[in-house]
């Protein structure tokens, strides 16, 4: 059966938004957490790596969260876990030029910590400083929190146009509700409003699907996709993130799992192959068990013809 793009992106977006994919991603490590506070810091900080390697960001995010914050991100910004008297433990790393990931220092580090602490000291939460900001200056979610972390490496200048990825991943996590993937915790951002977090991959499939022809990644870019998946998805454009991973797992093709890894040996790392066949094996195997369930059902309840 042929399907028409809108059609493929629909079917690639519901195989692969799946609760499995967790385990394959950096959202893995907030989702260690039930407490709002300790999603947001974790998800925040996670989101400030989230560039270069796939396996290497979730590496490092998981060091963070177990040898820095040791479980609990939210004492660690406010300093709750130190004796009376003494400052925050991030306090040590100012000024540091030690490397913590790629490019970031530990000083970075500090910096992106002493924001947070302002934040949850003063507003309580992430959501309701951004509420707050946005009662003075107007600005949308992602604006507010470039005006909040923007003194932050790695938090990038409204005015640099930057695509904002790390930052727009960071909402989706956030506002996205009734996935089994992205949090939802808030309601600053309606979800219409959302724009996909645009790296180099989703950038190359999305030109290759011929949802835009800009060839900048940029925040530009970024909308011009996310126009063209609002036309899919008017309620959650963001959703058309999985389209696109869905199709780079498929390359458009109803080709088998170990096909789609050989075909792409060329395009890929050796890393992405392994996270692509991965998450496609996973696909595979949760669409087989709901062929299996559905046959199930229609055979007495309990898979015998009896």
């Amino acid at each position: 059966m042929a399907y028409t793009l809108n059609e493929n992106l629909k079917r690639w977006a519901e195989q692969y938004e799946t609760a499995y994919l967790i385990n394959a991603d950096p959202v893995q490590i907030p989702h260690r957490y039930d407490s709002r506070v300790n999603i947001e810091i974790s998800a925040f900080v996670t989101a400030w790596i989230a560039w270069g390697n796939r396996k290497q960001i979730i590496k490092k995010a998981d060091f963070i969260d177990r040898e820095i914050f040791k479980g609990e991100p939210y004492h660690y910004i406010v300093g709750n876990t130190v004796e009376r008297g003494n400052r925050p433990e991030w306090e040590q790393y100012k000024g540091s030029t030690d490397c913590l990931y790629l490019t970031f220092t530990f000083g970075d580090f500090h910096d992106l910590c002493a924001r947070l602490y302002d934040v949850y000291t003063s507003a309580g939460n992430m959501e309701t400083a951004i509420k707050k900001a946005h009662e003075t200056n107007g600005k949308t979610a992602l604006a507010t929190l470039q005006s909040l972390f923007g003194s932050v490496n790695g938090i990038p200048d409204f005015e640099t146009q930057s695509a904002c990825k790390r930052l727009c991943l960071f909402l989706r996590w956030m506002c996205r509700k009734g996935s089994p993937v992205d949090f939802g915790l808030w309601d600053v951002c309606d979800p219409r409003n959302l724009i996909i977090p645009l790296d180099a991959h989703i950038h190359k499939q999305a030109i290759r699907l011929g949802l835009t022809k800009r060839r900048t990644l940029d925040l530009r870019t970024a909308i011009e996709i996310t126009d063209r998946f609002a036309e899919v998805f008017p309620a959650d454009p963001a959703k058309g993130y999985f389209s696109l991973f869905g199709y780079g797992v498929n390359k458009g093709t109803a080709a088998g799992i170990n096909e789609i890894a050989d075909a792409t040996k060329k395009l890929y790392s050796s890393s992405e192959r392994e996270f692509i066949r991965a998450v496609g094996m996973t696909a595979f195997n949760v669409t087989m068990q709901k062929l299996i369930d559905d046959e199930k059902a229609r055979n007495n309840g309990n898979g015998d013809d009896k």
